[in-house]
């Protein structure tokens, strides 16, 4: 946040879903080199990939307890 700029990481990206959205461009000449050395940016880089794989699994286990639940909701309605 301090130190490097994600509107210049962005440029660089090849991920399609980032790909299309149109970011402004920075209003810093800032080199992200720096930042990439940091110690600190990559420990909040892995906290940030911890806690979605955490959240992710989360929200695959709720869309599967749902189901589930659907499942035996439509089974009773038919009795």
């Amino acid at each position: 946040m301090k130190n490097g700029s994600w509107l210049n990481a962005y440029k660089m990206t090849t991920d399609e879903q980032i790909r299309g959205i149109s970011f402004p461009e920075s209003g810093f000449e800032i080199n992200n080199n720096e930042m990439l050395k940091s110690s600190e940016f990559e420990n909040l880089v892995e906290n940030q990939i911890v806690n979605q794989t955490i959240l992710l699994e989360r929200q695959e286990r709720c869309i599967k307890l749902n189901k589930e639940i659907v499942k035996l909701l439509e089974l009773e309605t038919k009795k």
